[in-house]
């Protein structure tokens, strides 16, 4: 009988103190979605891209967390070809930075995918894809395109 109690009690144990899949996902869910625009204007850039390669990158974060290289603390280094321009530097190509997984709060994109992305400036430089943007497949990106409107392209520069 005390082997039972024992076995239930770590049991429970284990239980309370590892996150579940569920709340694990309720730490990347997003409070509310802002309009085009409104998300635009607190976007350092607007981009629509096509993903040319995808890699991870352990070395992207911050220096104070180089010293974790568990996967939940990498991120996925996404070169793109910069299409149209509304708001950032008018370049042809930009990489850009996200999280490995949902599970880490990423923002799943495809290699040869075009999306509209709105990305954050990271302390470092870099553009980073916040998991609560806007960001989307060019597909379903028709609201934000109309009230967007035309951009610029990069390659008229």
């Amino acid at each position: 009988m005390n082997g039972l109690l024992g076995v239930i009690g770590i049991s429970l144990l284990l239980a309370l103190t590892v996150d579940s899949p569920r709340e694990a996902c309720r730490l990347c869910e997003c409070r509310r979605s802002p309009s085009p625009r409104e998300e635009a204007d607190s976007a350092d850039a607007v981009l629509r891209v096509r993903v040319t390669r995808i890699y991870i990158d352990p070395h992207a974060w911050s220096d104070s967390l180089r010293l974790d290289f568990e996967r939940r603390n990498q991120q996925r280094r996404l070169q793109t070809e910069v299409i149209r321009v509304w708001k950032g530097t008018l370049v042809r190509r930009v990489d850009l930075f996200s999280a490995v997984d949902r599970d880490d709060c990423g923002y799943h994109l495809e290699e040869g995918g075009e999306y509209l992305v709105y990305a954050s400036q990271a302390s470092n430089g870099r553009l980073v894809i916040p998991y609560c943007s806007r960001t989307r497949p060019i597909a379903d990106a028709a609201e934000d395109l109309v009230a967007l409107g035309s951009g610029i392209s990069p390659r008229r520069q």
